[in-house]
């Protein structure tokens, strides 16, 4: 334990015909060829944290046998034996950090009944995709967290979620986020006939309490709108957006990169100088490039990286009410109740050659409250801000699957396995949370504002999320 066994033979460690017996490898053992470790007795328990590697067979078990696996268990190459299981009723289980090169295989002749299949099971972050290759009529396969990603029956192929959801819960950030950049230079808009832009960058951390799925994404971005006042009185605006965005999920055993299109078009109705409607419909589209990394016997490393692809369709609407309360000739209270709408339709998601997601819909419902204190004026000198503001906003979301919850998930190459029946999994369809953010401006002059945000989001998805941002508008 600990320590190195090597071979220059055909065998490092032999137990044959020892019962019940026990060996834990945390070290290194190794043989040039034949079995590594013979362990043919029945009832035996092996437990690998570290490695062992080479011969033609990495290990070779009897009936009854244990192996609890964190570690690399290697034949060298993919086309020779990391696990051959003789007898009936064995018990293989893959833990966190399991690397296996090779075949698993089990001795025919000795499965006579369903009773005597020996079972693997599967105890890998819900977030991990792997594809360990071996003879279903031989093995029963069980997932730890069947009920968090879909599995091929008769199989063990699965694929995590987490990329998926990482694309619905970065849509509706986004969607959220304009709502609110579109809310918050509303105000600019009580002259007609103008433009501004506004330049933006945001940075989000997310993750579990146990840190099993952690997610860090950046984004920048920039909203044009043109203003104009239509036929009603009201100031309209012709809303351009353009947003890139890049995550890495799990220290980059995922990474994706995404970016965003959308044209779009708001109202602004000012009833007095204290009240004021506004309302804005964008629509928009969506692609981005995926890589994850994926769990497998059929690799000489272990694992594999793959590529994929996702395209989306969006669709954002919302209204607000803004209400100004004078406390004096400079100070003044300001509230905003808003509430949104976000839809997207995934209309193509595939990576490499393992797997497609299709038909999968989400809509998000936000409402928020805005609460601030805002200073106006000038004490003379030229770098003074003209306004000042210091916002509290609280907010709830509810964030549904509508359409392909089960994800229909599917291989698309029909050879990596024989049976493509899924057992479809019901992933989270409503999850509802509430955000709490403090916001700033600083206006220093008619035509330039500075706004950030921090911010902090929970809901019973049990994810928390942290948001940090900035964003300067100019007006032309």
């Amino acid at each position: 334990k600990g320590g190195l066994i090597r071979s220059t033979g055909r065998l490092a460690l032999s137990l044959d015909g020892v019962n019940n017996a026990a060996i834990s490898n945390s070290g290194t053992i190794s043989a040039v060829d034949g079995t590594t470790i013979l362990a043919n007795g029945r009832g035996v328990t092996l437990t690998n944290s570290g490695i062992i590697v080479g011969g033609d067979v990495a290990i070779s078990m009897g009936s009854g046998a244990r192996l609890s696996n964190s570690g690399t268990i290697s034949a060298g190459s993919s086309t020779k034996t990391a696990i051959y299981a003789a007898g009936t009723n064995s018990n293989i289980i893959l833990n966190d950090g399991s690397k296996i090169v090779g075949k698993i295989l089990a001795s025919a002749a000795d499965i006579v009944t369903d009773a005597d299949r020996h079972t693997i099971h599967i105890n890998i972050n819900p977030h991990t995709t792997y594809a360990f290759d071996f003879d279903e009529k031989y093995f029963d396969v069980f997932d730890r967290f069947a009920d968090q990603r879909p599995m091929v029956k008769g199989s063990a192929h699965a694929v995590g979620v987490a990329m998926m959801r990482a694309f619905d819960i970065l849509a509706a950030r986004r969607g959220r986020e304009l709502a609110r950049q579109f809310y918050r230079h509303a105000s600019l808009s009580e002259k007609s006939d103008f433009s501004t832009s506004s330049w933006g960058s945001q940075s989000r951390t997310e993750k579990t309490p146990s840190d099993d799925y952690v997610v860090e994404e950046s984004a920048v971005g920039i909203m044009q709108h043109v203003s104009f006042e239509d036929w009603s009185g009201a100031h309209s605006e012709i809303l351009f957006v353009y947003e890139n965005a890049a995550a890495e999920i799990n220290a980059s055993k995922q990474k994706r990169d995404s970016t965003y299109t959308g044209i779009g078009i708001g109202s602004i109705f000012a009833l007095s100088d204290f009240f004021r409607f506004n309302s804005f419909v964008l629509a928009g589209r969506s692609s981005g490039e995926t890589e994850r990394v994926v769990l497998t016997n059929a690799h000489s490393f272990g694992q594999r990286t793959i590529t994929g692809a996702h395209n989306a369709t969006h669709l954002d609407g919302g209204l607000s009410m803004d209400f100004s309360f004078p406390i004096n000739q400079e100070w003044q209270f300001e509230t905003r109740i808003d509430g949104s709408v976000f839809l997207q339709q995934s209309d193509k998601y595939t990576e490499g050659d393992l797997y497609r997601f299709a038909n999968h819909q989400m809509l998000q419902i936000a409402s928020e409250l805005t609460l601030g204190v805002s200073y106006e004026g000038t004490d003379g000198s030229r770098f003074s801000p003209l306004r000042y503001l210091v916002s509290f906003e609280v907010s709830r979301h509810m964030r549904s699957v509508l359409k392909g919850a089960k994800h229909e998930f599917s291989f698309l190459d029909p050879d990596i396995i024989d049976n493509p029946d899924v057992s479809h999994i019901d992933e989270i369809k409503k999850v509802a949370g509430l955000d709490a953010a403090l916001g700033f401006e600083f206006q220093f002059s008619e035509n330039a504002h500075l706004t950030g945000q921090v911010g902090i989001s929970t809901g019973d998805d049990k994810l928390t999320t942290r948001v940090a941002g900035l964003s300067l508008l100019l007006r032309f």
